[in-house]
């Protein structure tokens, strides 16, 4: 055994009270992952459960790369141990120092999950997502509905059924209440909420013509949404409860997709004033629609703000084949295209890191959530096909 995996194993005496604590954090110097460069991590544990969720974390994540303990020599080294069943240890070591403490969750599962966000964010300096929490479209018996789980895809509860559709997903920053449009109960669009302890729903919008698009800003306070009760599809905000709409467009357009900016003071989203789809933003106590110029495309829909990076913007945008992924930065005013697929790529929606999202990916009449490292530019799939069709993520990481 190595000298240095002798000292992690010591430094894990002691360790079975401790939560989150922290030894001598790895120098910023060794941070090289946040790049298109990889770094290469060594995974050891005493449970091939904790090693293959690892190393399926990892893979996903794009900014590692995996081996194991033996024949590898990595800078970079980790040790997982369980403790009890809801608490993993984790010691990282590395040239530079290293890193220890606990992962805690409700199953051995979350807890290994917690344990590598520490690790992701103690070595590349930015936040883990393996612990947070998806909701996405499913298809079930001919009809479209609301799921959720957690995105290593350990577990998709099902929250709603029957044969008519829901849609459109979205998360409060907690992930205790969740958003959807159903067309349910009139065969019109209707903003339904739902409590996702006890899985209970209530209306939250049901105002006579279409309501879709809910979007909760990242405080938790406000609602933004899509109304047609004047006779056109407008932006409205509303308190998080559903009360006190406020009508923030007044025109002859469609507006859509709805997308709070981190600070939530504005919003952006989709408008046809131009004809086609465009990206557009407004303050969200109200003002002047104000076009974000991509010039990529003269279909640009689908805005989803970054929220570490306010700069940012990731939309869909259509191009000669079909529909990609593009992002936009609002300070140099430059637009690229993230997705070179086949088929279309739709709908993305950024993790807590700012660095990855989701997004759909359509090959005729299937469609499957990928998960896309935006630095390296390469995608992913969340699930194994075996699931079926999902679109339409959204996701948080509850504060």
């Amino acid at each position: 055994m190595r000298t240095g995996v002798f000292s992690l194993v010591l430094l894990f005496l002691g360790l079975s009270v401790v939560a989150a604590q922290t030894a001598t954090p790895l120098d910023p110097v060794t941070r090289r992952g946040t790049g298109e460069r990889q770094l290469t991590i060594a995974i050891e544990s005493p449970e091939e459960r904790l090693t293959a969720l690892a190393r399926r974390a990892f893979r996903l994540h794009g900014g590692f790369r995996t081996v194991s303990g033996e024949g590898a020599d990595p800078d970079l080294r980790l040790d997982l141990r369980p403790s009890g069943d809801r608490a993993v240890l984790f010691a990282v070591e590395s040239s530079a120092g290293g890193l220890r403490g606990t992962g805690r969750g409700d199953d051995l599962g979350e807890a290994t999950a917690r344990a590598l966000d520490e690790v992701v964010e103690g070595v590349l300096g930015t936040p883990g997502f393996f612990a947070g929490t998806i909701a996405f479209v499913g298809e079930r018996e001919g009809s479209r509905q609301i799921f959720v789980g957690d995105i290593l895809f350990r577990e998709a509860r099902r929250l709603t059924g029957g044969p008519a559709d829901s849609v459109s997903p979205d998360l409060s920053p907690t992930a205790q209440r969740l958003l959807y449009t159903t067309y349910a109960r009139s065969g019109f669009p209707d903003i339904y909420e739902i409590d996702l302890a006890t899985r209970r729903s209530r209306p939250f919008a049901d105002y006579r013509g279409t309501n879709t698009g809910p979007a909760f800003n990242r405080q938790g306070n406000r609602v933004a949404m899509i109304l047609s009760s004047s006779g056109n599809a407008e932006l409205y905000v509303a308190d998080a409860n559903g009360q006190n709409p406020r009508r923030l467009t007044d025109n002859r357009t469609l507006e859509s997709g709805p997308s709070w900016s981190p600070d939530g003071r504005e919003i952006a989203l989709a408008s046809d004033r131009l004809g086609n789809p465009q990206i557009y933003r407004i303050p969200a106590e109200g003002g002047a629609l104000q076009r974000v110029p991509t010039d990529i495309s003269g279909y640009c829909a689908e805005p989803a703000w970054n929220p570490r990076e306010p700069r940012l913007l990731a939309f869909t945008a259509a191009t000669s084949g079909g529909f990609q992924v593009a992002l936009h930065d609002l300070a140099s005013g430059e637009s690229r295209f993230l997705t070179q697929v086949s088929g279309d790529a739709i709908e993305p929606a950024w993790l807590n890191d700012g660095r990855h999202l989701l997004y759909t990916r359509r090959q005729g009449e299937r469609t499957r959530l990928f998960l896309l490292d935006t630095h390296r530019r390469e995608s992913v799939p969340v699930h194994s096909a075996d699931f079926g069709n999902s679109s339409q993520a959204d996701f948080v990481y509850p504060r």
